[in-house]
């Protein structure tokens, strides 16, 4: 496991799990999870959600849908220490540390590459970035 990551979305959508990276049931889940995951402790809209599971259209028991998937989803995140997934009004959130998710840590260090003057810093940030991937 890389340091301290718990959730990786660049690639297949996996969560860290008694010591082994796990595939978070149907693949609804493992969108809905990225999509929260891109915007952790934000609220994420539920239209939002139903668009990104129903890209083509969305059943009419989408909001429906969403919630079962959430509540199957709550058990992949519910061990994991400083993470938790919330309704928040008219959305839900995912509580977790930023650094935490590769694709937050993927951001800061390529926010942090682009920061310094220093070649060899950059790069060397730069390799961290991809080797999340």
């Amino acid at each position: 496991m890389e340091s301290s990551t718990l959730l990786r979305i660049l690639g297949p959508v996996e969560a860290w799990a008694d010591g082994r990276w796990v595939s978070p049931g149907s693949p609804q889940q493992r969108l809905l999870l990225a999509v929260l995951a891109l915007r952790p402790g934000q609220v994420v809209p539920i239209g939002q959600l139903i668009d990104a599971v129903w890209e083509a259209g969305p059943p009419r028991s989408g909001r429906n849908g969403i919630q079962v998937l959430v509540t199957k989803l709550r058990k992949t995140v519910a061990h994991r220490p400083g993470m938790a997934l919330a309704r928040c009004g008219e959305g839900y959130r995912l509580y977790a540390d930023p650094g935490a998710i590769d694709a937050a840590r993927f951001r800061h260090f390529v926010e942090a590459a682009r920061g310094t003057d220093d070649a060899e810093s950059a790069i060397g940030l730069l390799d961290a970035a991809l080797a999340l991937w």
